[in-house]
């Protein structure tokens, strides 16, 4: 299924979660390096669960549903949809009217960036919601002139940021993407460039932790995984390499690693020797991590 009809696989198994091994960010960057196009939350679009469009490339795009927006329950997105079906909404004045729903919940699909087909970014959105829950609406139409005030445009980095805080994953970008040139300027590689290089280099390297296992059948070995925009990086460690750096290895989010490519039969490990906190002026945000327990 994940080879011939990827698009259905990732609609499927967003659907599903929570399960599995992987996180929901984890499976939406998956899939957008297999060239399928995700599309995020959108009250004009959006259904509960995710859904299939049809879109530019031989697959189908996947809609993420509005079961991500954080605070959102089931009968709020079912509300959204049923409103929607009887006649599709004209503004954001006209959703907040229709649907009825709390300051804090319309804060959070602003903030997950829902409103903007509506031609209003979040900043405005944010604004914009707040103003007409705590304004009386009248029962003969008023015309209300007001400016609204300028915001700055939320840059690369900040649209992530801000994917993640309202739905933990971003159709939009990894949170390594908008830093890929101050980690190029430490000489930090990206996974693909990593997993590209021999057997024994020796290297450093910097990713979002999403997998900590340690199997009782491994004698104490740990292996941990890494990601970037551009895929993963395995990293095995030894009982030892463990004790020493256990507290940052079970806690950092964000985690540096220095080690020696093992490369055997096309499969590349990074045999760690030490781990550190990569020195960023702004922190990634992530999707979580499987952890043993």
């Amino acid at each position: 299924m994940k080879q011939h009809y990827p698009d259905v696989f990732t609609c499927a198994l967003l659907n599903a979660q929570p399960m599995g091994f992987y996180s929901p960010a984890t499976i939406v960057e998956d899939a957008k390096r297999q060239g399928i196009e995700m599309c995020p939350v959108c009250v004009r679009a959006s259904h509960w669960y995710c859904t299939l469009e049809k879109g530019a490339c031989p697959h189908f795009s996947v809609r993420m549903g509005l079961r991500f927006v954080k605070g959102l329950a089931r009968a709020d997105g079912e509300r959204i949809v049923a409103a929607r079906e009887e006649r599709p909404f004209a503004s954001l004045d006209d959703f907040v009217g229709r649907v009825k729903l709390d300051e804090g919940k319309l804060a959070r699909l602003g903030e997950a960036g829902a409103f903007e087909s509506f031609g209003v970014d979040r900043r405005e959105a944010l604004w914009g919601v707040r103003g007409l829950v705590r304004t009386p609406r009248p029962d003969l139409p008023v015309a209300v002139e007001e400016r609204a005030p300028l915001f700055a445009a939320l840059d690369e980095f900040e649209t992530i940021a801000w994917d993640y805080d309202a739905t933990s994953h971003s159709p939009r970008g990894h949170p390594l993407e908008a830093l890929r040139a101050t980690l190029v300027a430490l000489r930090l590689p990206d996974a693909r460039s990593l997993n590209a290089l021999p057997d024994g280099r020796r290297v450093r390297y910097a990713g979002v932790v999403i997998c900590r296992q340690r199997p009782g059948t491994a004698s104490g070995v740990v292996f941990l995984t890494l990601e970037d925009e551009t895929g993963f990086v395995n990293i095995v460690i030894w009982s030892q390499i463990y004790e020493e750096h256990s507290v940052l290895i079970k806690t950092a989010a964000f985690l540096g690693v220095t080690g020696r490519l093992q490369v055997q039969d096309g499969v590349t490990h990074l045999i760690a020797e030490s781990f550190w906190t990569p020195h960023l002026t702004a922190r990634p945000r992530h999707g979580g991590s499987r952890d043993f327990h």
